[in-house]
């Protein structure tokens, strides 16, 4: 995407300049640049286009970051008159939050968003809008979650459920104590958590 020149010479011939202009093509693609990776617009590969494709900077639980989207087209060129609805959302971090909810409008093709995972592990975040190739879903490059630093003590009691990855203690432990006799012993398990 710009203007170039194109120049000719041989022998004696005076030179000829035409210039001519590179456009985006259909918007095709969504794309997620997370911290640690960059845009190269004009290439062929998802590779090619994303610095860093394969090596974005872990993140830790409960800390939101940037993550800058684009529409481009299929050579990864940022379609700047692009304004869809993009739909968002985290398919391995149910508790995950992103500050826009679950879509934002972009501006110039371009969109910045604010997420929050929970669930310390290999995350995505899952992408696609009607207007861009069909509704298809883009997923982000896989980026590492990694645990806070440890808080607090959960207990667990028997007929409770222990859900890691949940931004809150209502959320971590689900589930009810059922009647315990006098005197018998219960299973108890207690974790170490970065609630």
């Amino acid at each position: 995407v710009g203007t170039y020149t194109i120049s000719a010479t041989k022998g004696v011939l005076t030179p000829n300049t035409n210039n001519y202009t590179v456009t985006y093509g259909a918007p095709a693609k969504i794309l997620a640049i997370l911290p640690g990776q960059g845009l190269n617009q004009g290439n062929l590969t998802a590779a090619a286009a994303i610095s860093n494709l394969l090596t974005p900077s872990a993140q830790s639980s409960g800390t939101p970051f940037a993550v800058t989207l684009y529409v481009t087209d299929a050579k990864y060129n940022v379609v700047t008159t692009n304004t869809s609805t993009v739909s968002l959302t985290l398919p391995t971090d149910p508790n995950g939050a992103i500050d826009v909810g679950t879509s934002t409008n972009m501006v110039a093709g371009t969109g910045i968003i604010n997420v929050t995972d929970y669930k310390a592990a290999s995350q995505t975040i899952q992408m696609s809008s009607t207007t861009v190739n069909g509704g298809s879903n883009f997923n982000s490059s896989a980026y590492t979650v990694n645990a806070g630093a440890p808080n607090q003590l959960v207990t667990v009691l028997q007929g409770q459920t222990f859900n890691g990855g949940s931004p809150n203690l209502a959320l971590a432990v689900t589930g009810t104590v059922g009647l315990q006799a006098v005197g018998v012993g219960i299973p108890v398990t207690v974790y170490l958590t970065d609630l």
